[in-house]
């Protein structure tokens, strides 16, 4: 670690409609990690949309998207910044190639081109064809050409991936071949939650109508009230795909709003599983945080897999035999001891600490 080059480093985040967004969670955690390492770091809000929220947990300067070649001048500064679609085409379109520059791959835009899957889902869950289905009927490559504001940035410039699904993404699609791995980071503080007393109930992540899976969640539901006709259920996330199912279903999931961190993370203890029923995700972060809440969750395995290894306290959401026989693990067994290697599993990869000590070899 002698060798860093740079004093300081710029985390510049694109702006979120929702305070509540993973993304500003990410940015607060690894400046925080940063700063628990004693290295000098500033978050600056890029103004990519119109409508935007104030990055929630500290004032940070605001820069408008126009005005980013300004701060690229400083030569003795690192910056990092994210794969947006915004910021993707700003340097397509100013043709940025700095050496002091790391773009932290999150989104991977490819993935619905790729797997049929996505296509048919959004019909299954809400009757009507997939928004880019004649893309069918397009060439590879010429999908490929459209996608030049993804992937030039990415070959001109350092990048890294934020898990290994991420990275085989780009390898196999774009012929990208990261600078390594850097994983979400995690502040242990906002799930350090005290012990609740379990309720008989579950709770249920919805995200977008391009990530949520509802055939999925439907035989969950359906085969937890066999298993036990009293459970009730709760959800947070996309209010409106939660109106949708319970319309669609004839069901009455409660909703419990839009919650804070910690709030959340008291929610997630409370409950007696968590349900994330969300097919298109490059690193889940809700199995994670309610593992680290103590409570399992039933999911779709995606690559937060990476760093939970394959466990009893996580069911395959299209495994109807794999959640029976977990549930029962659940009820009949006493978790607090898995539970713990599970926390220490995750924080060994994902500690915010141990993230910042990794990002700081790119600086050399």
């Amino acid at each position: 670690m002698n060798n860093i080059l740079y004093k300081k480093i710029i985390l510049i985040m694109p702006s979120q409609k929702s305070k509540f967004s993973v993304m500003y969670n990410d940015y607060n955690d690894l400046y925080l990690g940063l700063k628990k390492i004693g290295f000098d770091s500033e978050v600056i809000l890029l103004k990519t949309i119109e409508e935007y929220s104030k990055f929630p947990y500290f004032n940070v300067k605001e820069l408008d998207i126009k005005d980013l070649n300004y701060i690229f001048l400083s030569e003795d500064q690192f910056f990092l910044t994210i794969d947006d679609f915004n910021i993707m085409n700003y340097f397509f379109r100013n043709k940025i190639k700095l050496k002091n520059l790391i773009i932290w791959s999150h989104y991977f835009y490819g993935q619905r081109f790729i797997f049929e899957r996505y296509k048919k889902l959004w019909k299954e869950n809400f009757g009507s064809p997939y928004q880019i289905k004649i893309l069918n009927y397009i060439p590879f490559n010429f999908l490929k050409k459209n996608a030049e504001f993804y992937y030039i940035p990415l070959k001109n410039n350092r990048t890294i991936a934020q898990s290994l699904w991420t990275d085989l993404l780009l390898e196999r699609v774009y012929n990208i071949f990261s600078e390594g791995i850097l994983y979400i980071p995690i502040e242990q503080e906002y799930y350090n939650v005290n012990e609740y007393s379990k309720e008989n109930r579950a709770m249920v992540f919805f995200g977008g109508k391009e990530d949520v899976d509802l055939f999925s969640l439907k035989k969950t539901v359906d085969l937890l009230k066999v298993i036990d006709p009293r459970i009730e259920f709760d959800y947070f996330g996309n209010e409106e795909i939660g109106l949708i199912f319970n319309k669609k279903y004839n069901e009455n999931l409660e909703y419990l709003g839009k919650l804070e961190r910690k709030d959340l993370s008291k929610e997630y203890s409370r409950h007696l599983f968590t349900i994330s029923p969300i097919y298109n995700g490059n690193f889940e972060m809700v199995p994670v945080q309610s593992l680290l809440c103590g409570t399992p969750v039933i999911t779709y395995l995606q690559p937060f897999i990476e760093v939970t290894g394959l466990s009893m306290l996580i069911a395959n959401i299209n495994n109807i035999n794999e959640i029976k026989r977990k549930i029962n693990y659940w009820i009949n067994k006493d978790l607090k001891d898995d539970l713990e290697v599970m926390k220490n599993k995750i924080l060994n990869n994902m500690d915010n600490k141990k993230i910042a000590m990794d990002l700081l070899y790119y600086l050399e």
